[in-house]
């Protein structure tokens, strides 16, 4: 058991590293802190007011690695004598379960282990034949149902499920633009085990392995990923074939991008968008691989031109916007830059939902030109900055 519990220490490390943002459903409640685990003597309290020996796996998980923080969904809960303790004495809907659960076999002790959200606990089951297992309670007097066959295990495949979701929201930008830190390719090379052991893996599962094998250059297993991905479930919302369709050719069109095939990731990237019925977001991602294809074959210009129309449509956001006027100060095109800061200012929803008009122009405007100044190109900067006075003072 030591060499599990050493384990999941150095998985846990491992994402606390890597998911830097807590993007992970639930890292910005624990942000993979552990509380310090407990002595012996206080484990020994602990079980007293509980008048219950834990199960040896979670006796060693508070002794050796924490006693309450980081963990499945919101956190591992600390463990109290009493008020957390679950007896068949309890609300009716605990004995209606416990019947529901193992039919005529003795009642069973259980205690709240997570907060799942939405009304939704974790239970592990620390007395009756179940003794160690882990359940889930999914509220309003629903019946109980099993959620992992131990602690351990229960823990361990939330390391899983975080690695895989980290995975889902980093593998592209693995592949195409490279790690941003030593851990990251460590971790990728563990999501690719833990990916590859899935037999029925979702849309997002697939394809996130798709990029992982990108990474490393193993073609054929990303092509063969990304087919998988196009078929398989999706658990957010059911996908039209259309979409599906784009999606592939989104895949392959950067991985004929990374493979250095130009013209091949720029023909996917066109099929894709002549699909009718996919994705906004589909249809940026399939215009963002295009950009950089053009780009790398020397058509700048029309890279260019997938911008303007990449800004044109980025309604929440002023990173497309600001790169926009970047590119065309490149090309010592000011009017070119200013008009596209200007639509960016008139944007309603840009700069989100507590944002003014009066912040809305300097947001646009005003990294700009603190840019060029640093840059020393001052004239350029008045000139911007003279026309976002103007706006200024026409609001």
């Amino acid at each position: 058991m030591d060499s599990r519990l050493d384990a999941v220490k150095q998985r846990l490390a491992l994402l606390a590293v890597v998911d830097s943002e807590r993007q992970v459903f639930g890292a910005d409640t624990h942000r993979y802190e552990l509380a310090p685990p407990l002595t012996g003597d206080e484990l020994g309290v602990l079980e007293r007011e509980l008048d219950v020996q834990l199960p040896d796996e979670v006796r060693m998980f508070l002794r050796k690695v924490g006693s309450a923080g980081a963990g499945p969904y919101y956190g591992l809960v600390r463990i109290h004598g009493g008020s957390q303790k679950i007896t068949d004495s309890g609300a009716p809907r605990h004995r209606v379960s416990r019947a529901h659960l193992i039919p005529g076999t003795p009642g069973e002790e259980m205690l709240q282990i997570a907060d799942q959200g939405c009304g939704m606990s974790s239970l592990l089951v620390v007395s009756g034949p179940n003794r160690g297992a882990v359940l889930v309670d999914p509220g309003e007097g629903a019946p109980f149902f099993p959620e992992a066959p131990s602690f351990l295990a229960w823990y361990e495949a939330w390391l899983d499920r975080a690695l895989i979701e980290w995975a889902e929201r980093n593998a592209a930008r693995l592949a195409l633009d490279g790690p941003d830190m030593p851990e990251e390719l460590e971790a990728a090379t563990t999501a690719i085990d833990v990916l590859g052991a899935l037999k029925k893996p979702t849309v997002q599962e697939a394809t996130a392995l798709g990029y992982l094998h990108l990474r490393e250059k193993r073609f054929g297993d990303a092509d063969a990923a990304f087919v998988v991905a196009s078929r398989a479930p999706s658990p957010i919302s059911e996908l039209l074939l259309s979409e599906r369709d784009a999606r592939l050719h989104r895949d392959r069109a950067n991985l004929e991008y990374v493979r250095d095939e130009l013209d091949a990731a720029i023909k996917h990237a066109r099929d894709g968008l002549a699909i009718d019925k996919i994705w906004f977001s589909t249809a940026d991602e399939l215009r963002e691989i295009l950009e950089r294809a053009l780009h790398a074959s020397g058509r700048v210009d029309e890279a260019l031109a997938v911008l303007e129309t990449r800004a044109a449509e980025a309604f929440f956001d002023f990173a497309l916007h600001h790169r926009l006027a970047t590119e065309h100060l490149a090309r010592a095109n000011v009017k070119g830059a200013l008009n596209a800061l200007e639509r960016a200012a008139h944007m309603p929803n840009i700069g989100g939902p507590n944002a003014t008009q009066e912040s809305r122009i300097k947001d646009a405007f005003q990294p700009i030109i603190d840019a060029l100044r640093n840059g020393g190109r001052t004239h350029d900067a008045e000139a911007l900055a003279t026309r976002m006075d103007v706006l200024l003072n026409a609001n």
